[in-house]
């Protein structure tokens, strides 16, 4: 294999991401073959991903969904590891646990891009932690602010929550509400 040499957060890689969702991007409503069907791969799906660039983090020989902006972590069940990868590519499916981690990462780091780009660089001015296989497989997601850094959480009841990129980035919103106005 190859080695790529990089900083920290300063390494891009390839991710196959929703963007923002199958539906939207393939004109459907929700229904054979558009569901979800327990996280099986369906062609109609899987041809709905596309690639995207995301600088992440490469620290001894590996590439880590980490930057400035989110970090991929495990701290709630189920116990699901955040995929890490050899080289600058996540290239997932919808069956594979590490399309989830990937698709959360980038939709929360081009968010945080955007708010800076509009001059707004102190908000969510920090890695928000992302467990993107959360609350016990529950159809409910989170922010939780009672953390350092605080949390998104994201279940996997019905369609994955972070295979959406609405429901990601409304409750990244929680966040950026907690950091314009801290105990509101």
């Amino acid at each position: 294999l190859p080695t790529y040499a990089a900083p920290p957060h300063n390494s891009t890689v390839t991710l196959w991401v929703f963007n923002p969702d199958p539906l939207t991007t393939a004109n459907q409503t929700y229904g054979a073959p558009y569901a979800d069907n327990f996280d099986q791969d369906v062609l109609e799906l899987n041809t709905e991903r596309v690639a995207v660039q995301m600088k992440a983090t490469f620290e001894n020989n590996l590439f880590y969904l980490k930057n400035e902006y989110a970090e991929i972590q495990e701290f709630s069940f189920p116990e699901i590891p955040p995929v890490i990868s050899v080289t600058p590519e996540f290239n997932y499916t919808r069956a594979q646990s590490g399309f989830e981690d990937a698709n959360a990462f980038y939709h929360i780091s081009a968010f945080q891009q955007y708010i800076r780009s509009l001059g707004f660089t102190n908000i969510v001015d920090y890695a928000i932690a992302v467990d993107a296989h959360a609350l016990g497989g529950s159809d409910n997601s989170n922010f939780n602010p009672g953390f350092n850094p605080p949390r998104l959480q994201f279940g996997e009841g019905g369609v994955d929550d972070a295979e959406d990129a609405d429901v990601i980035i409304h409750e990244y919103g929680h966040a950026i509400m907690h950091s314009a106005a801290p105990n509101t």
